[in-house]
């Protein structure tokens, strides 16, 4: 009977340690859910979270990826009162992602996209020192999670996405980079994303439309190759119809290299069906491209001041906000 009773208690204990054990799941679900939400439409994406968390509790990956839908809401509509009420939610998902296995390539990983995220998050509403230090976890802990796990695709896309902007500190404040740790290489940096965009492995597929934007940025911002952005957009096909994103992405693309016809276009075809999340920063965009397009403006004369008529770059270019960030 006491080997009976010990059996059965022991047995208890194992299910119960083993049914609230936490896992890293990208299932199918969460993939949808993932695709949606880079996609920006973003209620969907967090209905499919809802249900994951509903049927697989102990499955991290879905409040990772609610970071993403909070991220891109803050960083394009800089609302301060959700500002002010989504920041504590940062410490509680990095919480989250540290009760997985240790194990995995996604623990450090989730952590470290949540901090970049984040780091960006704080650009956009001042808070630049906090940005520095957020910035500096985030590119420590991709760079620990290279090292453990070499053979996970987006790590290089992250750490090389960092390294290309790092690559562009002018000299004279290298030392502070220095002092950080945060040394970059243009050309290790893009080679990093540009392996993370043609690898065929499993985990890079996953991130693969994601590896696209970071790679479309930089080649136009820090490698100024316009032509060879344009070439990826055409080959891959890019869908500026059903991706928000990527068609907010292409008129500000657009904008940047005289091409403000085009980005209206793309603004214009997108689907505007009510799924898709409201974005008031494509109301700028569209009026700095619209400003932009000189084909339908008169010509301005040297004795002629009128700065609404004149060509408005976007100032506010991620590549460049994050440069910013530390010089």
């Amino acid at each position: 009977m006491r080997f009976l009773f010990a059996t059965v208690l022991l047995l208890n204990i194992s299910l119960s340690v083993f049914a609230g054990q936490k896992v890293y799941d990208f299932n199918p679900r969460c993939q949808q859910a993932y695709d949606a939400i880079m996609q920006l439409r973003i209620n969907a994406g967090l209905q499919l979270l809802n249900d994951e968390k509903r049927e697989h509790p102990d499955n991290l990956i879905p409040y990772y990826l609610d970071n993403y839908a909070d991220f891109f809401l803050l960083f394009f509509n800089e609302d301060p009162a959700l500002y002010s009420q989504r920041k504590k939610l940062r410490g509680e998902r990095l919480d989250k992602m540290a009760e997985g296995p240790e194990d995995s390539p996604y623990y450090l990983y989730t952590q470290a996209a949540i901090k970049f995220q984040w780091a960006l998050v704080k650009v956009k509403f001042g808070e630049r020192w906090d940005a520095v230090w957020e910035i500096r976890r985030a590119y420590v802990a991709f760079r620990d999670n290279q090292k453990k796990f070499p053979d996970f695709v987006p790590n290089k896309m992250m750490v090389g996405a960092l390294q290309t902007v790092f690559g562009t500190i002018p000299e004279g404040y290298k030392w502070i980079t220095n002092i950080l740790g945060l040394r970059g290489s243009i050309k290790q940096g893009m080679a990093n994303v540009q392996l993370a965009v043609e690898s065929a492995a499993a985990s890079a597929q996953l991130f693969r439309e994601e590896s696209y934007y970071y790679y479309c940025y930089l080649k136009l911002f820090i490698e100024n190759k316009p032509d060879q952005v344009w070439q990826l957009i055409h080959d891959k096909q890019l869908d500026t119809k059903n991706n928000y994103l990527f068609a907010l992405m292409v008129a500000q693309l657009s904008m940047n290299n005289q091409k403000a016809q085009q980005g209206i276009a793309a603004l214009a075809d997108r689907n505007h069906s009510p799924e898709y999340a409201d974005i008031v920063w494509e109301n700028y965009l569209l009026g700095q491209l619209k400003l932009n397009r000189r084909t339908t403006m008169p010509p301005l004369t040297s004795n002629v001041s009128c700065p609404a008529l004149k060509a408005v770059s976007l100032s506010k270019k991620p590549c460049r906000n994050l440069v910013g960030v530390i010089t």
